[in-house]
């Protein structure tokens, strides 16, 4: 019985390169129009390239790589090309091309091009691919019937296993949506760290370095960042004080909304037995002073 069946070819796309060399996706869009054209197109090149580009071929290749990639390839109907010699690439909705599929062979080429650091990690990337590609893959054909009962039997069990672990989670899921669909319930700092069990200045100091918050120079309030606000994570609340002197004054206060609450409890918590947080009060949502 041989149930061992191994993908013909495997491809990485540019993105993933751009990803794993630390390059701009359009730069490694432009080295791989180069490479396919020095690779396969110079004949062609020396028939279709101007006169005034005639001793300048790098130049015309750097300033027409779009032109000249679709002139030497071709597109199918949907401007899209697959190329028996191991490379392809996709375009857009407006014409252009996203992303282009690579062999292993013209991977390694256009890496000539690049650092030995950017090299390694692409390497390795594909020695990943192929090893995943080695793995022996399920041929149900290839078994017998005794096999198939004992597959079937094990999937039964990891069945079940799965349905007890849903069934111990899906009460914490069900809180977490109870506190994230609150009409109100916006709490400040020190309420929201009594609710995840835990100390406000603990709380304060994460908030500060994955940036949730902020403090302007000479305010000691702290502020949410837009894109927290924009997530409905954060809310500002404004509020008028008078001080000593009978000057009203504005005050800003920040506030940890139900659905950042949720998150919270998601991040720091995964094992707090939600479905037993008290239902919040109706007043949570009021300013409150930053401790």
């Amino acid at each position: 019985m041989n149930a061992l069946t191994i993908p013909s070819s495997l491809s990485m796309t540019s993105k993933e390169i751009a990803e794993l060399t630390g390059k701009q996706h359009a730069h490694v869009c432009r080295d791989i129009r180069s490479m396919l054209i020095e690779v396969h197109g110079t004949e062609r090149l020396e028939q279709i390239i101007p006169e005034q580009y005639r001793n300048r071929h790098s130049e015309y290749i750097r300033e027409h790589s779009q032109e000249i990639v679709s002139a030497l390839f071709g597109d199918d109907p949907k401007r899209d090309h697959v190329d028996p010699r191991g490379f392809s690439w996709e375009r857009d909705t407006r014409g252009y091309v996203s992303l282009f599929r690579l062999d292993k062979d013209h991977t390694l080429t256009l890496l000539t091009g690049y650092d030995a650091k950017a090299r390694f990690k692409v390497m390795q990337r594909w020695q990943e691919l192929e090893a995943e590609a080695a793995k022996p893959q399920l041929n149900p054909a290839n078994f017998s019937r005794l096999q198939l009962i004992e597959l079937a039997m094990q999937a039964e069990q990891e069945r079940i296993v799965l349905e007890q672990h849903v069934a111990v989670i899906q009460p914490k899921a069900d809180a977490l949506d109870r506190i994230a669909t609150a009409s109100d319930g916006s709490m400040c700092l020190t309420d929201a760290a009594k609710m995840l069990q835990m100390r406000p200045i603990d709380l304060k100091r994460w908030l500060l370095v994955h940036q949730w918050v902020y403090r302007r120079n000479g305010n000691k309030n702290l502020l949410g960042y837009a894109d927290k606000l924009h997530q409905g994570l954060i809310e500002h609340k404004v509020h008028v004080e008078r001080d000593e002197t009978g000057v009203e004054r504005v005050h800003e206060n920040m506030l940890i909304t139900p659905k950042g609450l949720a998150k919270l409890a998601a991040i720091f918590q995964p094992a707090l037995p939600l479905n037993n947080v008290p239902q919040m009060p109706l007043n949570a949502g009021q300013p409150g002073m930053m401790q």
